[in-house]
Parts: structure tokens; sequence; C-alpha cells
């Protein structure tokens, strides 16, 4: 099953508890804490600025997370998704802090072999050491890391 649509804010629901996908158009300001056991693609591509965040943690079939020309998105949250291995967060506003989350995220999740990319204008660079300690962990669990 598909949701897409205008909305606020998505939160947890037992109405989304049997979606698999979220795709656009989804014209959302804020995406989560959504807690959506089937949920296997989220794609949070949008358009719209006012799209600020992204919260799938605790998704147990997640695979893939998008989020890309997202000009607002500055906080993604991807912690406790175990079969997450495909995050793409391109040309978004995603400062330093906000990557290093993310890493954190997935080196808690222990995924091997994944892809993420996290990179374009506007997005911040891992810090130094942590985010690179982080990137380095993925990296060494097999993970194509792309970022800026």
């Amino acid at each position: 099953m598909k949701l897409a649509g205008k909305f606020d804010t998505i939160i947890a629901s037992p109405v989304l508890e049997s979606w698999t996908e979220l795709r656009p158009p989804l014209d959302i300001i804020s995406l989560g804490p959504v807690y959506m056991p089937m949920l296997q693609n989220v794609d949070g591509t949008s358009r719209s600025a006012a799209f600020v965040s992204m919260d799938v943690s605790g998704s147990p079939d997640l695979t893939v997370v998008t989020g890309a020309g997202s000009p607002g998105l500055v906080d993604v949250r991807l912690a406790r998704c175990p079969l997450l291995a495909t995050v793409r967060l391109m040309h978004i506003a995603l400062p330093t802090p906000a990557v290093d989350q993310v890493f954190a995220d997935l080196v808690g999740n222990g995924t091997s072999g994944g892809l993420c990319l996290i990179y374009g204008m506007n997005v911040g660079l891992p810090s130094n050491p942590d985010g690179l300690a982080l990137k380095a962990i993925l990296v060494g669990r097999g993970w194509t890391m792309v970022t800026n």
C-alpha cells in the first residue's frame, strides 16, 4: 500500500501500520516519529521548503530512505531500523550535527554492506573526529559512503 497526499505532519497511527511505502507527492512539514512495522521504503523527496524533519526510527522492515531536493530538511532520525541498507539524502540543508546523527543511527542499527549518499550544496561535512570516526566504522562494515 502507498500513502501520498498533502499533510502537515505524519505521526504514528494504527491506520498507518499496514503501509509499506511513503512516496511523493508528500507535501508535509514533518514525517514522524512514525512506527509502521511493515514500512519498507520512505521517499521524502519534496520541493517544499517547509519539510524540515524525517523520523522513521523503530521501523523494523525499513530498507530504503530517500530525501532529496528538500531545502528545509535539517533533521533525519533512522535509529532502530535493522534492515535499513540504502540512505539517499542529497541536496538538502542537513547540517553537520545531523549528518553525524545519521551516521550514529546507522552504526547503532548494525547493518553491513549498505549505501549511504549524503552530499550536495548546503549539506554539512561529517565532524572531525566524531563524524569521521562513525563514517570509518560504516566503511569497515562494507558500507559505500558518499559525503561532502
